[in-house]
């Protein structure tokens, strides 16, 4: 039994809901639904009833819950007070990871944070939206995204990858037989994907691909969920040719536009990280880590 495990039971009764829950801590719902798993597997009994609308405490659970959920707000407040005063202090990094992100992403920042325990690092799965509210208020210091920072006094993006633009389309679609994709098919088609349209967005003399609002989009936080629809062939989604997912899907064709749009990934920083000295160091050696292995 872990102390994770107890704070995502917790968190999970607390909300009532499994996807509440991994909102509130900023995580997948398959990474706390494993948790919860494994901790009954080790109990021996099952502690929620899933459903629908959410969970609900068996009577075995309401018993644990009754003996655990005290003792670990208690816990936290001990856990909190020994890394104030811990003389093995380490810098806190939360790094956020936009809610699309591929797992090979989020195992290059994995493995960037083991090699550095002299941080202590924190990935946080965010929308588009939360990562923009957390990197304006100060709660995050750095953000992975595709797209640039607009107009924004608060937050600074420097480019650390590019690859060429992809289509990922069901064999079964008509676009499949394709060799190159233009501009004018993508919008024929039905757009799958996680940012609503931008229009025409433009970074260091590149064009992205350009969006329309007008066309037809189906935009959701929920990648899992654009997959099951592209593996339906209920739309087409723009990526690049290192989507490892893409790359497993048997009946997924990934074909290069004609005009060389770009699928690029920017590091957001704070400027209230910015602002600090301690994170200079750490900031720098990021972005030369992203720029060499993303």
């Amino acid at each position: 039994m872990e102390i994770q495990q107890l704070k995502y039971f917790v968190c999970a009764v607390h909300y009532g809901s499994i996807i509440k829950a991994s909102q509130e801590l900023y995580i997948t719902r398959q990474t706390i639904s494993s948790a919860l798993t494994q901790l009954e597997s080790e109990l021996g009994f099952s502690l929620l009833q899933r459903g629908k609308n959410g969970v609900e405490l068996t009577s075995e659970g309401q018993l644990f819950y009754g003996r655990i959920a005290h003792q670990f707000e208690e816990f936290e407040k001990i856990e909190k007070e020994l890394r104030e005063f811990s003389s093995q202090y380490r810098l806190p990094i939360k790094i956020g990871i936009v809610s699309w992100a591929d797992q090979r992403e989020v195992t290059l920042l994995e493995r960037w944070i083991q090699a550095h325990p002299e941080i202590q690092g924190e990935i946080l799965f965010l929308s588009g939206r939360q990562s923009n509210e957390m990197l304006e208020q100060g709660q995050l210091h750095f953000c992975l995204t595709t797209m640039p920072s607009e107009a924004n006094l608060n937050f600074t993006s420097e480019q650390v990858a590019e690859y060429p633009l992809m289509l990922a389309v069901h064999r079964d679609n008509p676009l499949a037989g394709k060799m190159q994709i233009t501009a004018q098919d993508f919008h024929s088609q039905t757009i799958l994907t996680t940012t609503l349209g931008y229009g025409k967005l433009e970074y260091t003399g590149q064009k992205w691909m350009p969006f329309e609002i007008e066309q037809h989009q189906i935009c959701t936080e929920d990648p899992i969920y654009l997959y099951s629809l592209l593996a339906a062939n209920r739309g087409v989604m723009a990526c690049h040719d290192q989507n490892t997912l893409l790359n497993q899907m048997r009946d997924i064709r990934l074909i290069p536009f004609t005009q060389g749009f770009t699928f690029p990934y920017f590091l957001r920083t704070s400027s209230s990280t910015m602002r600090k000295r301690q994170y200079d160091e750490v900031a720098r050696e990021l972005t030369s880590y992203l720029k060499q292995n993303l």
